[in-house]
C-alpha cells in the first residue's frame, strides 16, 4: 500500500505527507489474468478505494495532501450544491443541503443513514424540510438520487379494475404506511396519488390483482 501511494504521488506530481505505519499492509486489484491499465479517474478511485480498506481518505491541499481517517474527511469536506456535485470528481469528500419536499425528512434521513458510508458519511435532518449529507463523491450522488426520487411531486393516475371496492382494500392494505391514497373513480377504475417510484410499484401490483 505505501507503494501505491508513492507511486500515486509521483503519478500525479503531488507531496503526500502520511505516517508510512498507518497503511502498514497489501491490497489487491482483481481483473482479468492478463492485467489492466488505469487511465484517468479509475487511478483516482483505484487509490481512493485501496485507501478506504483501511479507513482512510486523501486530503487535497494545493500540492501538499495529506492522508486522514475518513471520518476527518468528511469534517473536512467541501460543502457543493446539487448542480456542483453532479460535476464533480467521485472520489473527494462533499458535503450538500437538499431541501426535502413531499417526503417525512426525519425518516428519510433515519433510512439513508444505513446506506451511507459506515466510517464518516452522515445524512441527517436539519430542520422541517432540510436534510445534510456527507459522504464520498460516488456515494454520496447515489444517496442524492435516491433522495430525489423519493421526493418526486406526487401526481393523479387512473388503474382499471374488474372489482375496485376488492381492488382499494388489498392496494390500500398492501401499501399502508407509505405516502401514497387511493380512490374509487368510476367505469372500473381506481385512482392513486403518489411519487412516480411509487406509482411504478402501485402499476405492479394492480397487474396482479385478479
Amino acid at each position: 500500500m505505501n507503494e501505491i501511494v508513492r507511486l500515486y504521488a509521483q503519478h500525479a506530481s503531488i507531496a503526500i505527507l502520511y505516517d508510512p505505519k498507518m497503511i502498514s499492509g497489501d491490497v489487491k486489484l482483481k481483473d482479468e489474468d492478463k492485467g489492466r491499465e488505469l487511465k484517468g479517474e479509475e487511478i483516482d478511485l483505484f487509490v481512493a478505494n485501496s485507501l478506504a480498506e483501511f479507513r482512510l481518505a486523501l486530503l487535497p491541499n494545493l500540492n501538499t495532501w495529506s492522508l486522514a481517517s475518513s471520518a476527518e474527511a468528511a469534517t473536512a469536506a467541501q460543502v457543493l450544491s446539487e448542480a456542483e456535485l453532479a460535476q464533480a470528481d467521485d472520489w473527494h469528500w462533499y458535503c450538500v443541503y437538499l431541501r426535502v419536499e413531499y417526503a417525512d425528512v426525519n425518516k428519510l434521513a433515519s433510512e439513508l443513514s444505513d446506506k451511507s458510508t459506515v466510517h464518516g458519511g452522515a445524512v441527517q435532518a436539519v430542520g422541517p424540510d432540510m436534510m445534510v449529507l456527507v459522504d464520498r463523491g460516488d456515494k454520496l450522488k447515489e444517496l442524492v438520487s435516491v433522495v430525489r426520487e423519493s421526493t418526486s411531486k406526487p401526481t393523479y393516475k387512473r388503474y382499471p379494475v374488474r372489482d375496485a371496492t376488492a381492488a382499494l382494500k388489498t392496494l390500500r392494505e398492501k401499501f399502508k404506511g407509505k405516502p401514497v391514497t387511493f380512490a374509487d373513480a368510476p367505469a372500473g377504475h381506481i385512482v392513486a396519488r403518489a411519487d412516480a417510484t411509487m406509482q411504478k410499484a402501485i402499476a405492479e401490483a394492480v397487474a396482479t390483482l385478479e
